[in-house]
């Protein structure tokens, strides 16, 4: 690893070298949510086989390399492909790991810290067991999008995949209908924020590999709450009643604004003409 501060770059810094036991390791993608606090993640071989794993920089300094995706990557070959860090110690990863099944897209996120345990994704739809997440981006803790393909049987086929408040949906194949050739993979995704996204690749149809773009909309529910109260029912009030009830007329509060929009002012005034005769 490597590091820029205030635009120098200073001496470039082994990583993950006391589990690289095979001498076959790189760094594939990296993410910085502020000066100095990064997190990294690729491939390191033991000598069972190539295994994924993240690094994370914290004030400046980078810790120590953490294997992921180990219980599931029985047949020893994972990496980490992408990376994206929305603040310092909330991060999310995704790649490929290898099971008896085959390849399988996974994801993997980490929290306060804390990296948690890989999740296959898209397993239902890789009937064919050829699966990779290629690209990952989080707009907030715990709100990110994935991205890459899967083999169903027919070919390869792309998918997007969402995380919402910590738990992620499920796989969605994208571009299917122009994908007519069975030929296609998400390369690249951004969000802006939590459900609005971005993903761009390539299919293939009869005339050749063809790029595309698709978006992810957040759907808006607006919710309206409309105040209503009971019916008012106001007493009729005739020169009989106002007669009997003399100089002891009183009006109660709710009603005065009703009283005088109805002419109220005018039947004061003939009362008082009244007393005074």
């Amino acid at each position: 690893m490597i590091d820029e501060v205030g635009g120098r770059w200073g001496d470039a810094q082994e990583v993950a070298a006391s589990l690289n036991t095979s001498n076959n390791a790189q760094v594939i993608s990296i993410s910085c949510s502020s000066a100095g606090n990064c997190s990294a993640g690729g491939y390191l071989t033991d000598g069972a086989g190539q295994q994924a794993f993240v690094i994370d920089e914290v004030g400046g300094r980078w810790g120590d390399a953490q294997e992921v995706a180990a219980s599931l990557n029985t047949s020893n070959n994972a990496q980490v492909i992408s990376i994206s860090c929305s603040s310092a110690g909330n991060c999310s990863a995704g790649g490929y790991l290898t099971d008896g099944a085959g390849q399988q897209a996974f994801v993997i996120d980490e929290a306060g810290g804390r990296w948690g345990d890989a999740q296959e994704v898209a397993a239902s739809l890789n009937t064919s067991g050829n699966a990779y997440a290629i690209s990952i981006s989080c707009s907030s803790a715990g709100n990110c999008s994935a991205g890459g393909l899967y083999d169903d049987g027919a070919g390869q086929q792309a998918f997007v995949i969402d995380e919402a408040g910590g738990h992620w949906g499920d796989a969605q194949e994208v571009a299917i209908s122009l994908n007519t050739s069975n030929n296609a993979q998400v390369i690249s995704i951004s969000c802006s924020s939590a459900g609005n996204c971005s993903a761009g690749g390539y299919y293939q149809d009869s005339a050749g590999s063809q790029a595309f773009v698709v978006e992810a909309t957040a759907p808006v529910t607006l919710t309206t709450t409309v105040a209503t109260s009971a019916p008012t029912t106001v007493a009729k009030t005739t020169s009989a009643t106002l007669a009997a009830t003399g100089a002891n007329l009183t009006l109660p509060l709710g009603l005065a604004a009703v009283f005088l929009g109805l002419g109220g002012l005018g039947v004061l005034r003939l009362q008082r003409r009244r007393q005074r005769m």
